[in-house]
Formats: structure tokens, C-alpha cells, sequence
């Protein structure tokens, strides 16, 4: 190994523990942008897949009148050379009458094939088929469904036109199973297609050999409602979508049907009126939760990186400059500028590709597996298809690498301007003047020595300060703006959203614990370079006579002043995150978010800052002051 990258580990070795943070901070971000990005394309292949085994109609064509569809009209929409596969059946909703009440329970009834159909197939989880008159299966109980079981009887009321008069007859019902129906997956109800803001109570199934023959003879021949029908994947093609590993979620799909529903309804059929998955309640109300779970995995993000991308900076640029006198050295000996900028593009390479390897298999797998089973509280959930979508975590990775690499590029060549001998020398301290806290007399006054010479560095330094300020405060936007999320979620209760709170609860939850992850390594990394760059003026005040304590709380109330600065403008920030964040998800507000999340949101950072302080505090009390204060003078 030549002496070029003997230099090169020995200065990794030197800054272990600022590349460490910087590795830390970077990964917390990826693996929150990897799992939130692949989480929306995860939940559609499982809802898709679960489309797929229940081979669900693509096209449900209904009449729009009592007599149904004739047999000329079903001939002829099957023998279109893109419908693959298609099933008839009767459906209707109508409240019936419970016997000796007044009571209506809004049922839909199903006259179904007396074998289980090739579309729409349903799934017998309890019981068995009907093979009797009067027996019947129900749906799976929901929030709005009766909860049935095997063997129950239903008696209801049925008009029925005797002899030119209308007499309600009773029937009793036998359940001989309970289905589950691939097309209704809502637990919070399925609303009656006669009347949408209304919800079902029953969802019966009836065999048309079990359907009385009697009142077949009284009411006629049972009309054929709706024809299920299942689309060819291309022009010409025999396999349907149900036959391939596409997202039923995908443009190719929704084009593809919306194509042969406008070629059925070019045949000018009357009285007919064709339905896609597009106007299902659980396929809809699935997407819309898609499409809000992508405004986070957008908005999030985006603050994510831009604090990783802070710290890079911060981290890079003190890195380089502690190290002038060994590019100082480097240049002496004839090593080239080229080679010298590289030696820090490589230590930041390293960490940010060692940030993004992680981060993505962190990420990618956890967040999903942690947020899926939240949707089991709104839909009934599949089995998890786990999708590798890393486009949006690689996307993050390679923008934390190039801004780590323009960064130590620019900071690098910014000290290679000065000549060996003056980067040989400590940087000049920035020369002292007024700062503006002490043109307040009536304030400056009133302030002790230790907080005025406190004072004079934060302001003194207005990059580290502006550095430190701007990290804490988006670490603490992202922080409120998780905790307020879970508060907009709380207040869905009794709204028309309130289906939303047990599923937004869990991803808010996610972006909480992230957000805190992010703002501890943050302070953390901020303090550990602040004590790092400050050793020989620690040094000084030991000599000096100062006690440990009192070394200790000198440059932590710095710290903590520049912290509070940046957590008051994190708040502020937090505000106009979440706000934005209910403007694009279309529900809760800022005003939803309790008192004591702005207060829980403060003390949080407080604890983290005091936690950190504790941490590091063995780093300030084994400053060798003897070593600390040599220097060239």
C-alpha cells in the first residue's frame, strides 16, 4: 500500500467518528425514503394479486332497467373479439322487511351460477354451496354487515301479487355458507348502488336451482342483470389480466379496459351501462389511499434529504478544514490538487454508498412490513406481496452522493487556493465586533459573563451558526409534522374520513420515529464536531482554572442556544409542513394538532440535546491539555 492511501485510511481513522454520524444520518434517510417510495407500489401488487385469484370482472356490464339483459344484447357483447371470458347473473339491491316490523334492511341480492363462476369467483371460508330450496350464503361480516353463522335462518318479508292483490309473504332462509366476494373488501361497508350514501346490512347469495320454484312461476323467468366480463390483455390475445403479473393499478391496465368498455358501448345497446374497477368502492377507495400514502412518501423526503445534505456539508467542510496542515503537507511533497481533492471525495464517497447500501436494505423490506397491517383495520388485507420499488430510495442515495461530492469538491478546492506555508498555520479567529444583541443595552446589561461570551461565538461563526440552526429546525419540522399527522388521523373520528385514522396512525407513527432518529444523530454529529474544532480553547479554560463542569457547560450552551434558535423555526417550519401535507391529502388541518404536541415536540428535542450532551461529555472532560494547546504560532 504506497503512501497516498496510507494517508487517505489514516484521515478516515482520524475523523471515524464525524464519518460514523455523516454514515448514520445519510442511512436514516435513504431507508426512510426507500420504504416509504416502495410501500404504494407494495399494497397495489398485493390488492392486485388478491384481484388476480378472485379473477375479477374487468368490465361489469348492467341493465338499467327491470328486464335486464336480453339474450341477443349478451350474445353479442360475449362474441366481441376482445371479451376472453364472460359470466351471467342477477343482482338487486332493495331494503326487505323484516316479518312483524317495520324494520328495513338494505340487502343486496345475487342470483348466482349453480357452479362457482369463472369470473368473480367466490371464496367459501365457512359452510358449503347451496344444494337445497331456501338455502343461501351471505357475505363475510362487516363493520355494516350482520354477522351470520352456518345454520342461522333469516326470515323476510317478500310482495307477492296473488290474485291481483299484494300480500307479503313470509320466508325462512338457511345459511349454508359464508362467502368472501374478491370485489368487496371494504370493512366499513358497501354502499347500495340504488342509493350510494346509503350502506348494505345483508349481501345474500342465491344458486338458481336453490331459488323457490314457486316464486320463479309467480314473478316470471329471473331477468339477467349484469355480465361479468373478463378483457382480453391485447387485440387479438386469448389471456385475460387475471393470467399475467401486472398491477391492476397500472395505466396499461386501466387503458386497456377503458378501450373494449368504449367498443362495447360503440355497439349502441340500449338500456345497457358498462361499470370498470374504476367505479368499485374497495378498488377506489384502495387508490385514493395509494395516492395519499404518495403525497407523504413526496413531501417527507424532501425534507429529509434537504437536512442530510446540510449535515454533509457541515460534516465535509470541518472536516477539511482541520486537516489544512496535512494538505499543506500533501502540497510540499508535490501531490497534486487532483489527488488531494480526491483523498475527501473518497472518504465522502464511502460513507454515503455504505449510507445507501444499508439504508435501502433497511428500508425497503421493514417499512412496509411495518405499515401493511395497518390497512387490515379498513380492507381485508392479502397476503403481502413484497415489490422491490428502490427507484425512489436509490433516487435519495444518489442525490446524498453528489451533493457529498460537490460539497467536498468546493470545500476542498476553497482551501487548496491558500499557499502551504498559511495552511500550515490555524485558521485566524474571525476578528471580534458588536454583535446585535448588544446594541440592546437594556438586555446586554442584564446578562451574565458566561452567557454574553456564549453569545459572541454563536454570532461570531454565522455558518456554523446558520448550519446548526437550519439542521436542528428541519429535524424538529419533521418531528411536529409527524406527531400533528397523528393528531389529524385522531380527529378523523366520526368524519367522512374517519376510515383513514387507524391506517394514517401507523405511517405518521413511521415518520415520528424517523424524524427523531434523524434530529438525535444530528445533534449528535453538530456537538461532537463543535467539541472536535473547540479542543484547544476547552484546553485553555482548564489551564485557566476553570472546573469541569463549568468546561462542559460552556460549550453545551452554545450549543443548546443555537438548538433552541433552530427548534422555535422548526416549529414554525412544522406548521407549514403539515399544512401542506393537508392541503394535497385532502382532509384534517393544522388546527387539529393539540397544544401539547407543540410542547411534546420542544421537550423531545430538549431530551435528545441532554442525551446527546451526556453522551459526549467524557469527550470534553479527557482533553489533554497539554497536546490541545500545542500549536505553530
Amino acid at each position: 500500500m504506497n503512501a497516498y492511501f496510507k494517508n487517505v485510511l489514516r484521515s478516515m481513522k482520524g475523523n471515524l467518528g464525524k464519518l460514523i454520524s455523516l454514515t448514520l444520518i445519510a442511512t436514516v434517510g435513504v431507508a426512510f425514503v426507500a420504504g416509504l417510495g416502495t410501500l404504494s407500489p407494495t399494497i397495489e401488487a398485493s390488492y392486485s394479486e388478491a384481484f388476480r385469484q378472485g379473477h375479477v370482472p374487468d368490465i361489469i356490464v348492467k341493465a338499467t332497467d327491470i328486464s335486464g339483459l336480453s339474450d341477443e344484447d349478451i350474445d353479442e357483447i360475449a362474441s366481441l373479439p376482445d371479451v376472453v371470458v364472460s359470466s351471467a347473473l342477477t343482482s338487486v339491491d332493495m331494503p326487505i322487511t323484516l316479518p312483524g316490523t317495520e324494520q328495513e334492511i338494505n340487502t343486496r341480492i345475487y342470483v348466482v351460477p349453480d357452479d362457482i363462476p369463472e369470473v368473480n369467483v367466490l371464496t367459501l371460508e365457512e359452510g358449503s354451496w347451496p344444494d337445497e330450496p331456501m338455502e343461501i350464503m351471505v357475505e363475510r361480516h362487516n363493520e355494516t354487515l350482520t354477522a351470520h353463522q352456518v345454520g342461522d335462518e333469516i326470515n323476510i318479508d317478500i310482495p307477492l301479487d296473488i290474485f291481483g292483490e299484494t300480500l307479503d309473504i313470509t320466508f325462512s332462509l338457511t345459511i349454508s355458507g359464508i362467502v368472501a366476494n374478491p370485489m368487496i373488501l371494504l370493512k366499513t361497508g358497501e354502499p347500495m348502488l340504488t342509493d350510494p350514501e346509503k350502506t348494505l346490512n345483508d349481501i345474500i347469495y342465491v344458486t338458481r336451482s336453490s331459488f323457490p320454484s314457486f316464486i320463479q312461476s309467480l314473478y316470471g323467468v329471473i331477468p339477467i342483470t349484469d355480465l361479468y366480463l373478463q378483457v382480453s390483455t391485447s387485440p387479438g390475445a386469448s389471456t385475460t389480466f387475471s393470467d399475467l403479473d401486472l398491477s391492476y393499478y397500472s395505466s396499461e391496465y386501466l387503458d386497456r379496459v377503458n378501450e373494449v368498455k368504449e367498443s362495447i358501448e360503440a355497439l349502441g345497446l340500449e338500456n345497457v351501462q358498462c361499470l370498470t374497477l374504476e367505479q368499485n368502492a374497495s378498488y377506489m377507495t384502495l387508490g385514493g389511499y395509494g395516492d395519499k400514502i404518495d403525497v407523504i412518501a413526496l413531501i417527507f423526503p424532501m425534507f429529509f434529504i434537504l437536512v442530510v445534505a446540510l449535515v454533509v456539508l457541515t460534516t465535509m467542510a470541518r472536516t477539511v478544514d482541520e486537516e489544512r496542515p496535512q494538505i499543506a503537507c500533501m502540497k510540499s511533497l508535490g501531490v497534486g490538487n487532483g489527488r488531494i481533492v480526491m483523498k475527501y471525495v473518497f472518504m465522502a464517497i464511502v460513507c454515503t454508498l455504505i449510507a445507501a447500501g444499508v439504508g435501502l436494505g433497511i428500508g425497503l423490506p421493514v417499512l412496509p412490513s411495518v405499515i401493511y397491517p395497518a390497512f387490515s383495520t379498513l380492507l381485508y388485507s392479502p397476503e403481502m406481496q413484497w415489490i422491490l420499488s428502490p427507484t425512489a430510495g436509490i433516487i435519495a442515495a444518489l442525490g446524498i452522493v453528489l451533493v457529498a461530492v460537490a460539497v467536498t469538491v468546493y470545500v476542498t478546492l476553497k482551501q487548496l487556493h491558500e499557499r502551504p506555508a498559511s495552511l500550515l498555520l490555524p485558521k485566524a479567529p474571525k476578528a471580534g465586533h458588536k454583535t446585535w444583541i448588544e446594541r440592546v443595552g437594556f438586555l446586554w446589561k442584564r446578562l451574565s459573563f458566561r452567557y454574553k461570551s456564549s453569545l459572541r461565538n454563536i454570532f461570531r461563526y454565522k455558518t456554523h451558526l446558520v448550519m446548526t440552526v437550519i439542521s436542528v429546525a428541519g429535524s424538529t419540522a419533521l418531528v411536529f409534522a409527524g406527531l400533528g399527522l397523528v393528531d389529524v388521523a385522531n380527529a378523523l373520528e366520526g368524519s367522512n374520513y374517519s376510515s383513514l385514522k387507524d391506517t394514517m396512525g401507523p405511517i405518521a407513527t413511521v415518520v415520528v420515529c424517523f424524524a427523531l432518529l434523524l434530529s438525535i444523530f444530528v445533534v449528535y454529529n453538530l456537538t461532537n464536531m463543535n467539541i472536535g474544532e473547540r479542543q484547544r480553547e476547552l484546553a485553555t479554560l482548564k489551564v485557566l482554572g476553570y472546573r469541569d463542569w463549568e468546561v462542559t457547560t460552556y460549550i453545551y450552551r452554545e450549543v443548546f442556544m443555537m438548538a433552541l434558535m433552530g427548534m422555535f423555526l422548526g416549529l414554525g417550519l412544522g406548521v407549514l409542513l403539515l399544512w401542506f401535507l393537508t392541503y394535497y391529502l385532502e382532509f384534517g388541518s393544522v388546527g387539529d394538532v393539540m397544544w401539547w404536541n407543540y410542547v411534546g415536540t420542544l421537550l423531545l428535542e430538549i431530551a435528545f440535546i441532554l442525551v446527546v450532551d451526556l453522551l459526549l461529555s467524557r469527550k470534553i472532560l479527557k482533553i489533554d491539555m497539554t497536546t490541545s494547546l500545542k500549536s505553530v504560532e
